[in-house]
């Protein structure tokens, strides 16, 4: 389905950086625990979902310019702006 041969990260290299990036958005939220939890699973299943369409030219924040990998794009923008 996906060819993770070359030097992009992994699905699991993406989640490893980000998951607790993500699951801070909803806690920070005050969410509940297990909401929190839940989203954040609910977000990388998304994210996996989409990975085959994900354009990293196309991945920056239109606002300020920074790079925001797929998980993080999908749960939420990089700012405010």
């Amino acid at each position: 389905m996906f060819d993770l041969s070359g030097p992009e990260e992994t699905l699991a290299d993406i989640y490893e950086e980000h998951v607790w990036h993500v699951y801070g958005f909803f806690a920070y939220h005050r969410l509940s625990r297990q909401d929190a939890e839940d989203l954040t699973q609910a977000t990388f299943e998304r994210a996996i979902r989409a990975y085959s369409r994900y354009d990293p030219a196309r991945a920056t924040c239109p606002a300020c310019g920074t790079r925001r990998p797929p998980a993080t794009a999908t749960a939420r923008s990089c700012c405010t702006r």
